[in-house]
């Protein structure tokens, strides 16, 4: 969807199992590896929302110049109990819907290898 100069996508996936912690290195936590790298963004910054407000989960920052790309993960019931939204802004160019899809195309073979 486009709006007035920025361009944001949010797409929802149930998964295996997850959750995140801050650092750039991969992280690792209830059995989903976060890469450093996944297309072309690098792992930021996390942030713990479950151990003050529990059944908010966590979110995970990846990084790419021009992009905001956020992922929630939340203890919810579905499949494995886990829910994870992606969350994506950038300014539109010709190139901002195939580089969201490739994202989230690369973190369903992360997801569902």
């Amino acid at each position: 969807m486009m709006r007035r100069g920025f361009v944001a996508m949010t797409a929802a996936v149930l998964l295996l199992g997850a959750v995140a912690t801050a650092g750039a290195a991969a992280l690792t936590l209830f059995g989903l590896t976060f890469p450093e790298r996944v297309a072309d963004a690098t792992l930021g910054s996390s942030r713990d929302f479950e151990t003050e407000n529990p059944g908010l989960g966590y979110g995970v920052r990846y990084e790419k110049p021009g992009w905001g790309i956020d992922m929630f993960i939340y203890d919810l019931t579905g499949w494995h109990n886990k829910f994870v939204k992606f969350r994506m802004t950038t300014r539109p160019s010709p190139r901002s819907s195939a580089d969201a899809r490739r994202f989230v195309e690369a973190w369903l073979k992360i997801l569902w290898p």
